[in-house]
């Protein structure tokens, strides 16, 4: 029975969203072509064809960043200074990406396609079979106070249920208030500013267990490894990280 409900919740997400693409037409944040569906966001599925998933060869095991065929070494120089015991994300931010990462950050809205790249990667991942707890990427109260929604918290619902694990929305708090990192700022400028911002609430919900953490994307990885380095003092057995978009050089 919970399976047919959850079969006909799709169903009939599907066919709204179908519906109110009618009702309101809109044009692709990219190309400017008309949106068949709702399903598709705020990009058009001709733009949306070009997320394609990274390759399966010449990526870091460990980050997923793309190498050299040629190379030759086991160190990857994306990976230095990295805290997380590993990294996935859907694709490079930009294009499609980019468009509704920034989109979430104005509207609490993950479109129908988006989930189903979520999930797709998800299904792919190995590294991810031992995840015991899903944990967002929290904001501080005042800046959710200002955009009333934590972006990294909607994602992180849509993980969860992807991996059937249970969501922890509170086990990690942002205690400090830090301006948001600006244009220029190297790694080591940005990881200086969020030092010491993130607390766990519950070291008995972290202790020994293997956390996934969300966030809608990875620049210099300063937020997510100061979360990693935090929960590992509370005695988290390893920590993952999932993002939409990373960001390549």
């Amino acid at each position: 029975m919970v399976m047919l409900g959850r079969t006909f919740s799709i169903l009939a997400r599907r066919l709204v969203d179908d519906l109110l693409s009618v009702v309101f037409p809109t044009l692709c944040a990219l190309c400017g072509e008309p949106v068949d569906s709702l399903a598709d966001g705020i990009t058009c599925a001709a733009c949306w064809s070009g997320v394609d998933a990274l390759p399966t060869f010449a990526r870091c095991p460990r980050c997923h960043a793309p190498r050299s065929a040629e190379a030759t070494t086991t160190e990857c120089p994306a990976c230095r200074g990295m805290v997380l015991d590993g990294l996935r994300y859907i694709g490079p931010y930009d294009g499609v990406l980019r468009a509704h990462v920034l989109f979430l950050k104005r509207k609490p809205q993950v479109c129908r396609r988006l989930r189903e790249k979520i999930q797709e990667v998800l299904a792919e991942e190995s590294a991810f079979r031992d995840v015991a707890v899903v944990l967002p990427v929290p904001l501080h109260p005042r800046r959710l106070r200002e955009r009333g929604y934590n972006q990294a918290e909607l994602l992180a619902e849509e993980v969860a249920r992807a991996l059937a694990r249970p969501l922890e929305k509170d086990v990690l708090r942002r205690i400090i208030y830090t301006e948001p990192h600006r244009a220029g700022m190297d790694a080591l400028a940005r990881a200086r500013r969020v030092a010491g911002s993130f607390a766990v609430t519950s070291a008995e919900a972290v202790r020994g267990r293997v956390i996934l953490l969300v966030d809608d994307v990875f620049t210099s990885g300063a937020t997510l490894n100061e979360c990693a380095r935090t929960l590992r003092r509370s005695g988290a057995r390893a920590v993952y990280g999932f993002v939409i978009g990373r960001a390549l050089a």
